[in-house]
């Protein structure tokens, strides 16, 4: 079932990390509703308050990027993709017991439509293997979103464009 959800996107705009943090802040705010829906019914994630930590990280040998953290989301923003992970696991689109499904998808959504324009996205179970491949592409190799979706078809086939199938088929994609 994974450990986590990972949501893949192509980055089509850049912003500073205090935009980022604002526009977070802002989000938080006109999804509350799906916040506190997640507080009650999810699994992991307890309590939510908008307030993200957002740095540049830099290593001497390692591509510099954007990390953000909060209520139980993590964001990842490399050169050519961005990446946002959630504790909640990837059942939680399927589960019908959990009842956040819409709201993940909601947030994920609207997390995405901040860094591109079109309606492109990927969403995988995180931490057992399934996206660790397309990340450190991501990552080392600078890759595009096309190039890991490419990847994703050749190592598990074709994704699924509904998220209650996720427990059959690795990943969703939406276009």
């Amino acid at each position: 079932m994974g450990t986590s959800i990972e949501c893949f996107i192509p980055k089509e705009k850049d912003y500073s990390t205090k935009e980022i943090q604002k526009k977070f802040k802002t989000l938080y705010e006109d999804l509350s509703a799906e916040f506190l829906q997640i507080e009650i019914n999810g699994q992991f994630i307890r309590e939510t308050s908008g307030n993200w930590r957002i740095q540049i990280v830099t290593s001497e040998n390692e591509p510099e990027y954007i990390l953000g953290e909060g209520d139980g989301f993590e964001l990842r923003i490399y050169k050519n993709v961005v990446i946002l992970s959630c504790i909640e696991r990837i059942g939680s689109f399927y589960r019908e017991d959990q009842n956040i499904s819409s709201s993940l998808y909601r947030i994920f959504s609207a997390f995405a439509k901040e860094f591109r324009d079109s309606n492109l996205m990927l969403i995988a179970s995180g931490g057992v293997g399934d996206t660790d491949h397309i990340g450190d592409m991501a990552y080392y190799g600078n890759a595009d979103f096309e190039e890991l979706c490419q990847k994703m078809r050749e190592l598990h086939g074709e994704p699924t464009k509904e998220l209650k199938q996720l427990s059959e088929i690795i990943w969703y994609f939406q276009d």
